[in-house]
């Protein structure tokens, strides 16, 4: 999936948002295996070219999609 979402974030870093079923639901009943919250973020941080696209990705993406003031 790394280089799928490195292209999503080289054509688009200004539609993309972190997003994630928390608190997992399907996996509090049992039905798949509990995500590994670390794991995935890992896999953020190593397609992001930088500290500033990480921001951009987990604050400035929702603050504006959502209307609220980054901080």
């Amino acid at each position: 999936m790394d280089p799928w979402a490195r292209q999503l974030l080289a054509e688009a870093p200004g539609r993309l948002l972190w997003g994630s079923d928390w608190p997992h639901p399907a996996a509090t009943a049992g039905e798949i295996p509990m995500p590994d919250a670390a794991r995935l973020l890992a896999g953020l941080l190593r397609c992001c070219d930088s500290p500033a696209q990480v921001a951009q990705v987990l604050r400035d993406n929702p603050a504006a999609l959502y209307g609220f003031e980054a901080t």
